[in-house]
């Protein structure tokens, strides 16, 4: 039996990380709470009852744990587009992968600010 070898192809290290997530869509007003899966520089993998159009931009406000920046929790900024949709397996949550464009740390009151496209 031959040996299995498996290539990464992700470029920045993933952490697996359920964190609460403010998820707003591009040029809507209404705000959506998900939940990460994972989570690294480049994206995030989350579930949110609200299926997503593939290339949608979004906007993601959350807490970034000291596991990550090691340096205390934070509050994160970031913008993105949709990469994958994934219908519901069980239960009625979408899993969205979610590639980040752009973020940015807020101070600690600051509240989220909506992005426009």
């Amino acid at each position: 039996m031959g040996a299995h070898i498996q290539i990464e192809r992700r470029a920045a290290q993933r952490f697996d990380l359920q964190l609460p997530v403010s998820l707003h869509v591009a040029n809507e007003g209404k705000e959506n709470r998900s939940l990460t899966r994972d989570l690294s520089a480049a994206g995030t993998l989350l579930y949110t009852d609200r299926c997503l159009e593939e290339n949608a931009s979004v906007e993601l406000t959350f807490i970034m744990p000291s596991e990550i920046t090691f340096d205390g929790n934070l509050r994160v900024r970031c913008l993105g587009k949709v990469l994958r949709v994934t219908p519901p397996q069980v239960g009625s949550n979408y899993s969205i992968a979610i590639h980040f464009e752009h973020y940015e740390f807020l101070p600690d009151k600051e509240p989220s600010v909506r992005y426009a496209a």
